[in-house]
């Protein structure tokens, strides 16, 4: 079968028509990049082989991914060259060409594997190829200290985005990434002991496993999301909360519940959206359960100051779900109300 021709993309999905787009949607909404992916009918764990094959979107798609492959490269071969902003011999140049390193190593997988069977392929590479970029193109001391946290720090944050874009059960099982963390940073701790010393090389060792998990699990970029969550708080603006564009969330943000709440007064459908939001979200999943009851609890308590018991009873409201489909504690409150 034909490859389809890239150059036509007038009509193509929004996702598809931008690389960046598409890389923006695995690093902070890979829950999101699932939906719109089943949604087009593109296989999340294809092969460049099986994608080949089927043409399509599902060949676009692998493009895009080698498109973005690409341009990684271009960054890291010229990023030394770039004297203009004096930084290629300080150690933010070396962490910013580690993590470039990483995002390359990371999307390379998902084009040559799929989503999980990627990570699985590259992960015990990455040693070799943090080795290679180290030595070979960017002329420092293998296993230097800032390219290996800014690396390894870029490969748990895109190890748990790849786990979400292709499993619904990825939001569950986080024991086993804390474990495949720790197995992580002790073999590389073993590796880079052959070039710093076992002392050393263990407790890098352990320092990149920790970095490895706590990347994955978005510390990175928590403290920026408390910042925008406390400004979208003071302006009621829920739709600027980072809830809307950081969806893997496993650190429980504070007071998301309570905006949702209040904003449900004004903006239903944005509250409605944002409990959505919360459920596909594991750190936010509470908040999300606590507003709806919360707003079911209200509107149970508003039909019974009217005496519309028979509403109540049916469960006849906007936050009500169907009978069928009710918690324990909406069910509590029904019968309450009969």
């Amino acid at each position: 079968m034909n490859a389809p021709d890239v150059k036509k993309q007038e009509t193509l999905p929004a996702l598809l028509n931008n690389h960046w787009r598409l890389m923006w949607m695995f690093w902070m909404q890979p829950i999101s990049l699932r939906q719109e992916l089943n949604t087009l009918g593109i296989a999340l764990d294809a092969s460049v082989v099986d994608a080949w094959q089927a043409g399509g979107l599902q060949w676009l798609y692998t493009v895009k991914l080698i498109e973005t492959i690409g341009w990684f490269i271009i960054v890291l071969i010229f990023f030394p060259a770039i004297n203009w902003i004096n930084m290629t011999t300080n150690s933010l140049s070396v962490a910013l060409s580690g993590a470039i390193a990483g995002a390359l190593l990371i999307t390379l997988g998902v084009a040559l594997r799929g989503f999980t069977k990627g990570i699985a392929f590259v992960l015990p590479l990455s040693p070799i190829f943090g080795l290679l970029f180290c030595t070979v193109i960017l002329d420092i001391e293998p296993a230097s200290v800032p390219f290996s946290l800014a690396f390894f720090s870029t490969l748990g944050w895109g190890s748990v985005s790849a786990w979400n874009a292709e499993s619904d059960d990825a939001t569950e099982d986080t024991f086993a990434f804390i474990m495949l963390g720790i197995t992580f940073g002790f073999l590389h701790g073993l590796f880079y002991s052959f070039f710093n010393g076992i002392i050393t090389g263990v407790g890098l060792g352990f320092i990149l496993g920790f970095i490895f998990i706590s990347s994955g699990f978005g510390l990175p970029i928590y403290f920026f999301e408390i910042i925008f969550l406390a400004f979208s708080f003071r302006s009621n603006a829920l739709h600027r909360s980072p809830i809307f564009w950081h969806n893997p969330s496993y650190i429980p943000l504070p007071f998301i519940g309570r905006q949702i709440f209040f904003c449900a007064e004004h903006q239903s459908d944005l509250a409605r959206k944002a409990i959505q939001v919360c459920f596909n979200s594991p750190g936010q999943k509470y908040h999300g359960y606590w507003a709806l009851a919360q707003l079911e609890a209200k509107q149970l308590t508003e039909l019974a100051q009217k005496n519309q018991f028979a509403n109540a009873v049916e469960l006849e409201g906007n936050w009500f779900p169907k009978a069928e489909a009710a918690g324990p504690g909406t069910l509590l409150l029904r019968d309450v109300a009969k």
